[in-house]
């Protein structure tokens, strides 16, 4: 590096924001080790505050290349070595003669040693360090590494999906810092009256530091009080998942989509993927009321699917009693008050006969099955009847028989909001067993989420309607999906990544945000209540298009209640089961649940602007980089316009009056740097007065002066050659001295 004057505390300070810079690279990688104490994290992020330290001593190469090469090593060893420093090298000599025959014949640089690799990698980084703040405190040039991090950091958010908005926001806090500080060197550099001195230097340190922590804390209260960065570490093998998976969203076959309707093969495969609407008509169904058809209630999560868990099923002879007469459904431990249940008689018809296995649609929890249309009377049919979820499931083998309808009792909840809210009691054993089920490595911020939707809920219905909610409103409905990254789960690649989805999404979602709440709630799939028949009335049509999924969730004195979370879906009004009201009876305002609204509002604002806030700090960055351009080409557009004369090609060559002006950048340079000429004084005496110590420039100087008296005095025109060989000394003036 060339000697410089500015202070060496001044340059120590200039180093503390590249130390921070270099950070912003190593910390976000951290994940990727699945290690909070990563040694070769913590090595690379000291190596990097040696070098910068020991750079901005500005010594002579013949001091810097031992001492670098002495911190390499030490931070090699450190990550390589066992222990032992000379078997260990002696050890790594004879086996990088093996990686560079290996690496001669294959060109397979992945496949020789760690060592040679590891070795190679720090000094690349020690090179990268080393330049960077070589061109900063030379040249004052920081453009290309801003640029570089920025788009670095871009990347990871895009491609690997680690979070980096408070990292972006350090990142352009310390770029604003470190600019303004190289530019006071460049003021100091161009200074003749002496006044940049210790005073100066810790008067536009403290006021840049102050605007630095004013750009950030303004930029991070945008996103507080939204999702939380998530403490959970992401390994090599998902961070490669990701970047497949974001290949293949971005150039992979965007065709690989699914029909909706209801799977009965039992294989289920990860959610996600992209849905196109079917239209074929599934089954007819008859029915005093509009409800949902419900087909199974699953109770298994494990990040990416639903299962169901073994239960105490029993086989059942047509017609059969799948409740008890008498028995309260849905209730093992009744506590008052009670939910009322309304049992209504269903009759379904397919549209094709049934020839696998499949289970009974019905419009709440099955009572009984009282009829079993087959395409073989003779045969005595039996059911598998699920006691507990009130689900049931006829198993055919090899298409014998067929069936082709059936007719059921289901028991359908209707329940008032405030009952709900005033109920309690505790959950029974079986229910929190089976029902408060989650993955292991559900990632910490999907619960911190639950915590802050549901923090003002007083009651369970409170918690449940106020997550309902804010599913609803703030979450985007679309079969434009893709299946999450592998290693990723389902629930937070929803919530916090891509942020839209169809009812798979929006009912799994609600699902795991309750359970994480201690709430049991369990994932039911079916389909919505289908079309009804305008010239039979209570007769429905429900094609593959209906097909839905929504969540039961469990009070201990009323049973299993469904709510259905995604957005343009709702529960039938008729069928009786649970509706949201704002108004209760008597007039009186719902103080609570308006409450909830608000806070459901301002959580959804929050998490908007943070989950858009690294566009908005990208394109602020992007404001300030290019007003600086602006204001460079407006400071130096003299000596571009002088460029362009000297190496653009032009028509006509530059007359005396433009080679006259092209010579101002030239001497604005002058004046600025030694003072502007004493009156009475020529040009030449002007230059010639002037102290310059390079004698190269002097020399120049002093050409440019009498070339100039002659184009400004002469009467002969200046040649072709003449004026070319004044525009380049001009320009090369003018460069000096800018």
């Amino acid at each position: 590096m060339e000697e410089r004057t500015d202070p060496l505390l001044y340059r120590l300070i200039i180093s503390l924001p590249f130390m921070g810079l270099f950070a912003e690279w190593l910390i976000p990688l951290r994940p990727l080790t699945g290690s909070t104490d990563d040694g070769f994290m913590t090595t690379l992020l000291w190596l990097t505050a040696l070098l910068l330290l020991w750079g901005t001593l500005l010594a002579r190469w013949t001091f810097t290349l031992p001492v670098y090469f002495v911190l390499v090593g030490a931070a090699w060893f450190n990550v390589s070595g066992e222990g032992q420093p000379f078997s260990w090298l002696i050890s790594w000599i004879s086996q990088c003669r093996d990686d560079i025959l290996l690496l001669l014949s294959t060109g397979h640089f992945a496949e020789t040693s760690s060592e040679t690799r590891t070795l190679v990698l720090i000094v690349g980084w020690s090179i990268l360090v080393y330049s960077v703040q070589s061109l900063a405190l030379s040249r004052r040039s920081i453009f290309l590494f801003a640029a570089a991090t920025l788009l670095y950091l871009i990347c990871l958010e895009t491609l690997l999906g680690i979070h980096i908005y408070a990292d972006m926001i350090r990142t352009c806090g310390l770029l604003l810092l470190l600019q303004g500080m190289l530019h006071l060197s460049g003021l100091r550099e161009s200074d003749t009256s002496g006044r940049f001195g210790g005073k100066v230097y810790g008067t536009w340190i403290v006021s840049l530091s102050l605007l630095s922590l004013l750009v950030l804390g303004g930029s991070w209260g945008l996103g507080y009080a939204a999702e939380a960065k998530p403490p959970g570490r992401l390994s090599l093998e998902q961070a490669a998942g990701r970047l497949e998976s974001w290949i293949r969203d971005n150039y992979g076959d965007a065709s690989a989509t699914a029909v909706t309707g209801y799977n009965l093969s039992g294989d289920d495969q990860d959610m996600g993927m992209p849905l196109s609407q079917g239209g074929r008509l599934y089954f007819e169904a008859e029915s005093p009321v509009p409800t949902y058809w419900r087909g199974e209630t699953l109770s298994l999560y494990d990040g990416r699917k639903w299962a169901g868990q073994e239960a105490d099923s029993r086989t059942l002879f047509i017609p059969g009693a799948v409740r008890p007469e008498g028995s309260d459904p849905e209730a093992e431990e009744p506590a008052a008050p009670m939910a009322e249940y309304r049992t209504v008689t269903q009759q379904i018809m397919f549209s094709r006969p049934m020839t696998e296995s499949f289970p009974l649609f019905a419009g709440g929890p099955i009572a009984e099955v009282l009829d079993l249309e087959s395409s073989r009377k003779s045969v005595s049919l039996t059911v598998i009847a699920d006691e507990d979820a009130g689900t049931v499931k006829v198993p055919l083998i090899s298409g014998v028989p067929e069936v082709n309808g059936y007719r059921i009792k289901a028991d359908i909840p209707a329940v008032d909001p405030q009952v709900l809210r005033e109920e309690k009691g505790a959950d029974p054993a079986r229910v929190k067993d089976e029902y408060l089920q989650l993955p292991d490595k559900l990632p910490e911020r999907v619960k911190q989420l639950a915590d802050r939707i549901t923090s003002a809920s007083l009651t369970r219905y409170d918690a449940v309607v106020a997550v309902e909610d804010y599913l609803k409103t703030y979450y985007a409905y679309t079969m434009d999906t893709r299946v999450p990254p592998q290693g990723e789960d389902f629930v937070d690649d929803f919530l916090f990544t891509t942020r839209k989805g169809y009812c798979n999404h929006f009912s799994t979602a609600m699902a795991v945000l309750l359970r994480s709440e201690g709430i049991p709630t369990r994932y039911v799939r079916g389909f919505a209540p289908g079309k009804e028949d305008s010239s039979h009335p209570g007769r429905y049509q429900i094609s593959e298009g209906d097909a839905h999924a929504w969540v039961e969730v469990y009070f201990p004195g009323s049973g299993w209640i469904p709510f259905d979370p995604t957005p343009g879906f709702a529960l039938p009004a008729d069928s009786g089961t649970v509706q949201a009201q704002d108004v209760h009876s008597g007039g009186t305002w719902d103080w609570a649940r308006a409450a909830l609204q608000l806070k459901n509002i301002t959580l959804g604002i929050t998490s908007f602007i943070a989950k858009h806030a690294w566009i908005a700090v990208g394109a602020a960055a992007t404001a300030l980089l290019l007003a600086a351009a602006v204001r460079c080409a407006w400071m130096y557009r003299g000596l571009i316009w002088l460029w362009c004369l000297v190496y653009l090609s032009r028509r006509t060559f530059p007359g005396k009056e433009q080679l006259l002006r092209a010579a101002l950048p030239a001497w604005k340079g002058i004046t600025r740097r030694y003072g502007a000429a004493p009156p009475g004084a020529t040009v030449r005496e002007y230059v010639q007065s002037l102290q310059v110590d390079d004698e190269m420039m002097r020399k120049e100087m002093y050409d440019f002066a009498a070339e100039w008296e002659k184009i400004a005095y002469g009467q002969v025109p200046v040649s072709r050659s003449q004026g070319s060989a004044f525009l380049r000394r001009c320009l090369l003036i003018a460069g000096k001295l800018a």
